[in-house]
């Protein structure tokens, strides 16, 4: 082979390399990211799918979760005030005495937790028969409002084979209040 040819060759084949280095591969790269991208997407596709093909399901549980929430809603105080609140805590609590005829000899507010769902917590001293004060328990326990006995203490006096005896002690309850729902207006 002539040098004349060997040169010819050499350019043929630099220009061959060339092309495939700075043409091909570039294009090789963006198919293999379009390719990428592409599969990307149709996992995408089949999650949406997915959910549209569960949405009738996926409707029937939001609607069991809303009416879950309303049921518990229900179990909690609503107001938009602190002082709202505590009032009607303690009117329902002294009139639950009340009924069961125990005698309230104090009543104080403890402490008052701010929050989504506000907690107050009430110390009330009392004095009654122990099966008034078992009555109570049941009725705190029963309250279709959210109440719990947080702390107890008691002291029973005059208990023998054919009376419950006297109570005289303290609770401490805590309640539970939450803002009430907020009306979003349409425009």
């Amino acid at each position: 082979m002539k040098p004349e040819d060997k040169r010819k060759l050499m350019l043929s084949v630099l220009a061959i390399l060339l092309i495939a280095r700075f043409i091909l591969v570039p294009i090789f790269d963006w198919q293999q990211e379009q390719i990428l991208s592409l599969e990307a997407k149709q996992q995408r596709l089949v999650k949406t799918d997915d959910i549209i093909s569960r949405l009738p399901q996926i409707n029937v549980k939001l609607a069991e979760l809303k009416t879950t929430n309303l049921q518990l809603q229900a179990r909690y105080f609503e107001h938009t005030s602190s002082n709202a609140f505590k009032l009607e805590l303690q009117q329902k609590i002294e009139a639950l005495f009340s009924k069961y005829e125990l005698k309230i000899s104090n009543f104080s507010w403890v402490v008052e937790i701010p929050n989504q769902i506000s907690e107050a917590r009430a110390k009330i001293s009392f004095e009654g028969t122990t099966a008034n004060y078992a009555m109570l328990q049941l009725a705190i326990a029963q309250s279709p409002k959210l109440l719990n006995v947080v702390q107890w203490t008691l002291q029973i006096k005059r208990m023998n084979s054919k009376s419950l005896g006297k109570v005289n002690g303290s609770l401490l309850l805590s309640a539970y209040s939450i803002a009430p729902p907020v009306e979003v207006q349409s425009y």
